[in-house]
């Protein structure tokens, strides 16, 4: 709803609660906050669909230590977090990540994925989630692995919630970078009461997929590759299968953003010089949509600097698209033309936040707007 933000704190650990001003979007820390992290350190956090319960996803030595999922109720009225009981469950060492939640809002896929290479410790965990209480009970054949030793990367479901995308892949290092051994976008049927995952078929990625998005028709899966060979695929509805695939256009980068129509899309974009080189001058590219063929808007790129983008985020009105320079300590803002998807700088932007020389990180919005 919008009215509460929380953050989560490593070295505390713990989390931070604030309740938002609907008029001024100021913050008041919540009575209780910050609220005890139960598990390992907090990395990253999630709200399940219906807003009832939080999750936090925290490690002891990040990439490598440890994992858990600990899980809260959040109060309605007040935003204070609660514990459930017997609510930390204990994954293997590994980088955890929100992973995706069912629409129905009774599922949780979480992928966790050992440093680089290939690890017995990585898989996809899958887990009912209570709707009473928002217990987390792993589901049949979980946790799932992926040739053996694949790294699973964030999942997303299909638009009818029947079917599930998951990139990984495996390899061996090689100096500075990865020599890809296995790469793969592997599609399961899923039982909707039960979680349980069903292969269903597979397509074999170009590098090591980092990312997979849906097209809002629900018709397309784009993909954002390591080695920056995007690609988008055709979905068929009655099986989820993926066919194609068309070649998007190449880039470094995270984020995939469509518009509220789906007419156009947005990929912020850096470019890199060489495996393991850090990435070059950023920018964010807009196109228009037309089945899997995208055309370059006028005006892009639109530069954003030199850095490493995290967080790329479109405002709930799908007038406004936000993005972050870790390198350059800033945050660009564009406006989105309605009708031509076109970008334009807000006035002021890029701004400064006032944190300092803190980094920006990910971006987000209230669902207000």
């Amino acid at each position: 709803t919008g009215k509460f933000i929380y953050v989560p704190k490593i070295i505390s650990p713990d989390i931070s609660g604030y309740a938002t001003d609907p008029d001024t979007g100021a913050l008041t820390e919540l009575a209780g906050s910050p609220f005890t992290a139960n598990g390992d350190p907090p990395r990253v956090i999630a709200v399940d669909p219906n807003e009832k319960f939080l999750y936090v996803f925290g490690s002891v030595d990040f990439p490598d230590g440890p994992s858990t999922i600990a899980g809260y109720t959040i109060d309605a009225a007040s935003g204070a977090l609660t514990a459930i009981p017997g609510g930390v469950v204990s994954l293997p060492a590994g980088t955890p990540s929100p992973g995706a939640f069912h629409p129905n809002g009774g599922l949780l896929y979480v992928p966790i994925g050992d440093g680089l290479a290939s690890s017995p410790n990585n898989g996809l965990f899958a887990f009912t989630i209570d709707a009473a209480s928002g217990a987390l009970t792993a589901a049949p054949g979980s946790p799932y692995t992926f040739n053996g030793e694949g790294i699973p990367r964030t999942p997303t479901l299909g638009a009818s919630g029947e079917y599930l995308y998951v990139p990984n892949a495996a390899g061996t290092p090689s100096g500075t970078g990865l020599t890809v051994t296995h790469s793969e976008i592997a599609v399961y049927s899923v039982n909707t009461a039960t979680g349980a995952l069903t292969p269903a078929s597979s397509v074999t990625g170009t590098g090591v997929v980092n990312e997979v998005a849906l097209h809002p028709n629900g018709d397309y899966l784009y993909t954002r590759d390591a080695d920056q060979s995007n690609m988008i695929f055709d979905i068929d509805s009655a099986t989820g299968a993926l066919s194609g695939p068309a070649s998007a256009p190449n880039g470094w980068g995270a984020g995939v953003l469509f518009s509220r129509t789906g007419d156009f899309v947005y990929l912020p974009t850096a470019v890199v010089a060489a495996p393991g080189a850090p990435p070059g001058p950023s920018s964010v590219r807009a196109y228009s949509v037309s089945g899997t063929t995208l055309t370059e808007l006028p005006g892009s790129p639109h530069p954003t600097a030199q850095g490493t983008t995290l967080g790329s985020v479109i405002d709930p009105s799908g007038s406004l698209l936000v993005t972050s320079d870790l390198g350059g300590n800033q945050i660009f803002a564009f406006k989105i033309d309605a009708a031509t998807g076109v970008l334009t700088d807000v006035p002021g932007s890029p701004f400064t936040p006032d944190v300092g020389t803190n980094l920006p990180g990910v971006v987000t919005f209230d669902p207000s707007g």
